[in-house]
């Protein structure tokens, strides 16, 4: 969600990996691919975009980004209201919430070189950071598949999904609000939908070696929820990452269950909340991506997921009181802190599990950003004091004396680097 503040079961016939047909073009350039059946927040089709090297070919390994960029849905339809903006800036309303309700070609990277169009991607960086994490020239993941980051190229090809439904990759379902007596906002939550849409396609595009999952913000809620089915498309899907996701608790946030049954996420049954799309945890008192991350930490015990935060998050802080946020906890009686209390939940149902680690940072940073720029240059945000080009650096963030990009070299298996994945808190 940048610095911004940010099902009926739906059950898709995905093509067995054996009968994919390879034809992703391995140029190095972006591809913009139309998907049929897919819909933003305005009802208008999306897509996705992607990027295979050519040192690499169509069976390389491949990273699935999801996009964040906000959400709405938990009152009267105000927070999905959205005035379109030019393609890659985004639309964000009045309250800030929300980030876009369109994206098409328009908004992509088509036809550009990989390095050349992160910017378009992510202006505030935020993505960038993402991106030069797996094939920037600091990359965590440069000795992946050989000694030297530079004769190899790069070492993943990149699937970008979108976000521009406003339900964190977890809706299916189309809701008509009431904004006034005489208008009504006709509101397209399909993430859940559209990534699945999107995974059919990107069967016949590419037979990966293995397959990461990164989502920063609302798009680490979508990892979250699509970890299950992305697993059962790829069976060698080996890593997920959700990148400051909260992880914001119904408990302490009780609009969030709201959100989940209006985007058809989540459906009562018996008086219990269960999980439409994205699969909770049994017994769950409400829809949220904390009984989310306890079922893939029981279901999928061999994938390697990460969960990163702060713990006073600015952004989430800004949802947790959209969300109706109760200011209680074992943090404080207050919403200023309210992912420091979901993750002293998390923390002891995570701890010591081989395959299950955290890296929770003191202080306000909303996603970890990868930049070169000085902390004194105009595109620096200071929020409360935070520098986000500094203190929220992707290169230099330290917790327990435990740099943030070793233990993501850690997380992906970087020879050297092993004894950096373990719980930072």
């Amino acid at each position: 969600m940048k610095t911004r503040l940010l099902l009926a079961c739906a059950v898709f016939c995905l093509p067995p990996l054996a009968e994919a047909r390879a034809d992703a073009i391995c140029d190095g350039i972006w591809h913009w691919i139309d998907v049929g059946g897919t819909e933003c927040l305005d009802g208008t089709q999306t897509g996705f975009e992607y990027v295979c090297f050519p040192n690499l070919g169509h069976e390389g390994p491949l990273l699935i980004y999801l996009e964040g960029g906000g959400a709405c849905g938990w009152d009267s339809g105000q927070s999905c209201t959205c005035n379109n903006e030019a393609p890659g800036v985004g639309c964000w309303n009045s309250n800030g919430n929300l980030g876009t309700n369109h994206y098409d070609k328009s908004f992509s990277c088509d036809g550009e070189a990989y390095s050349t169009c992160l910017n378009l991607l992510d202006p505030e960086g935020a993505n960038t950071g993402t991106y030069a994490a797996f094939n920037g020239p600091t990359s965590a993941f440069n000795n992946v598949q050989s000694a030297s980051s530079t004769s190899s190229g790069a070492n993943w090809n990149t699937i970008h999904i979108p976000y521009c439904t406003g339900d964190v990759h977890a809706g299916n379902a189309i809701h008509v609000f009431a904004l006034s007596s005489t208008q009504t906002l006709t509101a397209h939550f399909k993430g859940f939908r559209n990534v699945g849409l999107d995974l059919e396609k990107v069967t016949s595009l590419f037979k990966p070696s293995r397959v990461a999952l990164w989502g920063d913000s609302a798009g680490a809620v979508g990892v979250d929820c699509n970890l299950k089915r992305i697993v059962e498309t790829f069976p060698q899907t080996q890593f997920s990452f959700s990148n400051s996701d909260g992880p914001i608790r119904y408990k302490y946030d009780p609009l969030l269950n709201t959100a989940g049954l209006t985007w058809g996420a989540a459906a009562v049954a018996d008086g219990v909340t269960v999980g439409v799309t994205c699969p909770l945890l049994d017994g769950a008192q409400g829809w949220d991506n904390f009984s989310i991350k306890l079922y893939n930490k029981q279901a999928f015990p061999a994938v390697r997921q990460a969960s990163t935060e702060d713990y006073s998050d600015s952004v989430v802080n800004g949802f947790a009181t959209f969300l109706g946020c109760t200011g209680s906890g074992a943090c404080g009686l207050s919403c200023d802190v309210e992912p420091c209390n979901s993750i002293n939940d998390l923390i002891p149902e995570l701890a010591d599990n081989p395959n299950n680690k955290f890296y929770y940072h003191p202080g306000i940073c909303h996603v970890e950003v990868e930049t070169d720029i000085s902390g004194d240059d105009p595109e620096c945000a200071v929020v409360g004091g935070t520098n986000i080009c500094t203190d929220c650096n992707y290169d230099s963030m330290t917790r327990d004396g435990v740099m943030f990009r070793d233990w993501v070299r850690g997380w992906i298996g970087v020879p050297g680097f092993s004894r950096y994945w373990r719980d930072v808190k």
